[in-house]
């Protein structure tokens, strides 16, 4: 449950997704294909400002460090 947050969920080869809760001014739509890069949504102003990112195979949570450059 996301209680009404904007989420954005990417899907990517081998059944990996990647995703993103606490943004704002979506810039993508549904099944828009996007780009390395390409700005998403912007992180909303808070104290702490934070952005909540998951990498996920099918439906299991996964160490995102395999996937992300060093």
């Amino acid at each position: 449950d996301t209680d009404g947050a904007s989420i954005i969920v990417l899907r990517h080869a081998d059944n990996l997704l990647t995703v993103y809760v606490n943004i704002t001014d979506l810039e993508v739509t549904k099944d828009q294909q996007v780009s390395r890069g390409q700005t998403l949504a912007r992180v909303p102003p808070g104290d702490p400002s934070y952005l909540h990112f998951e990498t996920r195979e099918g439906l299991q949570s996964v160490d995102p460090a395999g996937y992300l450059p060093l």
